[in-house]
């Protein structure tokens, strides 16, 4: 048995699969809602009523997040190397779309498509959006869903984590992500103050059923200051699963032992030698399935054709999938190499762990 620590850099990993894994988890939960009728509860969901599939899949991804944004910041502590990083990560894929998205709202707009180009909503979706303050209407478009009006649910965990970047980042100049001991406390401490409604409470827009993709970015932040503390073992896994069920069939402290447990297996099957798989570890087609998959998913269920849930959920993936894979290798990708150009200007900034 290792250290987290002991995996930590290692580009053998699954965290592509599982990034994967999570955006898919977010397409099954949102079919739900996409295809209606609403109210009906997930797989998930419908065994844990607190929790549903797709906030499963966004508690990994912000998990994984903050370890790695973490130990991106503590291996190479530059301000403009880490927010052109960050910036490059989010915005240039988003932007593709959001310019799409608008584009497939004027084919399925029941308005007509001259009014739909000069109403000022339609460019405030897409410039607003791209500012991470989010718009969730284009005119016209989607009215009668059975989640209407609303074209890309998924927008909303952007801005909450463009926002942890920079606090990360802000605790990472002020030195404390150097020390594990410090960086336990600011994050025990945003805890507190986020459960006393002030401070990073802003950071969900007041809204207390966001709070777990905060606390699950924070996780990740810990798992990465207590590297070299925190073992990667199945036998341990197995045991905090047996700890969580238990602590869901009781109903004690499920909000933090779902978590942790989460934030534990995601560890699990990113490094153990045992769990290694061999695929998707070049590429990183996650991001473009959330991004591009709600408005397909509304596309879809408009059209009227689809009775059977399972032929719907399996539409969806097979539409997204195209677009999720021409973005990371004609968008995100090469976005990422700027990302090196930008590296090679600080020759000197040399790892510090």
């Amino acid at each position: 048995m290792n250290p987290l620590g002991h995996y930590c850099g290692n580009r053998n990993n699954n965290f592509n699969l599982l990034r994967l894994i999570a955006a898919s988890l977010v397409i099954f939960g949102h079919s739900y809602a996409t295809l209606g009728p609403q109210g009906v509860p997930d797989f998930i969901q419908a065994h844990m009523k607190f929790v549903s599939a797709g906030h499963i899949g966004v508690q990994i991804f912000f998990v994984i997040s903050g370890f790695l944004v973490a130990q991106s910041f503590v291996n190479r502590p530059h301000i403009v190397e880490f927010l052109t990083a960050r910036i490059l990560r989010i915005f240039p894929g988003l932007l593709v779309a959001l310019i799409f998205t608008v584009l497939l709202g004027a084919l399925v707009t029941t308005i007509p498509v001259s009014d739909y180009f000069r109403d000022p909503r339609t460019y405030d979706y897409l410039s607003q959006n791209f500012l991470l303050n989010i718009r969730w209407e284009l005119p016209g478009v989607f009215q009668k869903n059975s989640f209407p009006n609303v074209v890309n649910g998924s927008l909303w965990t952007l801005p909450i984590e463009f926002k942890l970047y920079l606090i990360l980042m802000i605790f990472g100049v002020a030195g404390a992500l150097k020390f594990r001991a410090i960086t336990n406390v600011c994050a025990m401490l945003l805890v507190y103050f986020h459960l006393q409604k002030t401070a990073t409470y802003n950071l969900t827009g007041g809204d207390i059923n966001v709070d777990d993709v905060v606390f699950c970015f924070l996780i990740g932040v810990l798992f990465y200051a207590n590297r070299e503390k925190i073992i990667i073992s199945i036998r341990i896994a197995i045991g905090l699963i047996l700890l969580t069920a238990f602590s869901i069939h009781y109903d004690y402290y499920t909000f933090f032992t779902l978590q942790a447990c989460i934030a534990y297996l995601v560890f699990i099957f990113a490094y153990h030698e045992k769990l290694q798989v061999n695929i998707f570890r070049h590429a990183d087609y996650s991001y473009g399935l959330y991004i591009y998959a709600f408005p397909l998913q509304q596309a879809l269920a408009q059209t009227g054709k689809f009775n059977n849930f399972e032929l719907y959920v399996t539409a969806c993936f097979a539409v997204t999938l195209p677009f999720a894979i021409g973005s990371w290798v004609f968008i995100e990708k090469p976005a990422l190499r700027l990302r090196d150009l930008v590296r090679k200007l600080y020759p000197l900034q040399q790892k510090l762990s």
